[in-house]
């Protein structure tokens, strides 16, 4: 608060007693501040009266003035606060920018309230290692291999997809084999099962089949139906595999 806000308050509240509540004062505290502002100025800022107070001519001249004189204190003690606060320069690229830096931002200024983030957007990866180098960023995000005497955190490795025609053999390859098992009273379970590599094989197929069952219950129970199909595989597969599973005698 500076120097001419009890002024300012009082002006608005049009009476020494609100004012006084809403600064923290007391009336007589209040009082005293006013009277050695307008000793100071060598004028009569406000009419006292059992209403309240209202500003004189000069008085209302001088406030707007005072308002401003606010204003550029409020403004002195921002900067002087910011001037305090470390900077970070962040080199950053479209895709970063729209779906990581949310995010991102809000963690590290909870975390690191006193330091500010700037972000520069760069054009390519060379354009950031420049920056670097010239000491114009202190890091940025990079798509590429490490530049030479520099150091890398890795944050992200991009998954790679290789899309195919239904009728490619490679579309044969699913990962994901999927068990649909119906018992006698039409009950049904569904399980299901995802590989790190491509189940490209009849035993490969039989021993993810076998894992699937392994977790079903049968005792004192009749199966239906039980299917099987494997994600990725075209619907019409000319190389149908016939499946005998031993389930044991009831």
């Amino acid at each position: 608060m500076g120097k001419y806000a009890p002024v300012i308050k009082t002006a608005e509240c049009g009476s020494m007693t609100r004012a006084a509540h809403v600064l923290g004062y007391t009336q007589p505290s209040l009082g005293y501040i006013i009277n050695n502002i307008e000793n100071d100025l060598g004028v009569k800022l406000f009419y006292r009266d059992q209403r309240g107070v209202t500003l004189t001519e000069t008085g209302s001249d001088l406030l707007k003035l005072m308002r401003k004189i606010e204003a550029m204190e409020d403004e002195l003690q921002e900067a002087a606060r910011v001037s305090q606060w470390e900077l970070l320069r962040v080199g950053i690229f479209a895709g970063v920018s729209a779906q990581w830096m949310p995010e991102i931002l809000e963690v590290f200024s909870k975390t690191y309230p006193k330091v500010v983030v700037k972000l520069e957007t760069e054009k390519n990866p060379l354009a950031g290692e420049l920056a670097l180098r010239e000491h114009r960023l202190d890091c940025c995000f990079h798509g590429t291999k490490c530049p030479p005497g520099m150091e890398l955190i890795p944050l992200y490795k991009d998954p790679y997809y290789l899309v195919v025609s239904k009728h490619s053999p490679l579309a044969l390859r699913g990962k994901t084999a999927v068990l649909k098992l119906k018992y006698d009273d039409f009950r049904q379970i569904t399980r299901s099962k995802t590989l790190f590599t491509a189940i490209d094989s009849d035993e490969a197929l039989c021993r993810v089949s076998e894992e699937l069952l392994a977790g079903v219950d049968f005792h004192g129970r009749k199966v239906r139906l039980i299917g099987l199909t494997v994600g990725n595989t075209p619907e019409a597969c000319a190389d149908c595999v016939q499946l005998r599973f031993d389930f044991g005698e009831e």
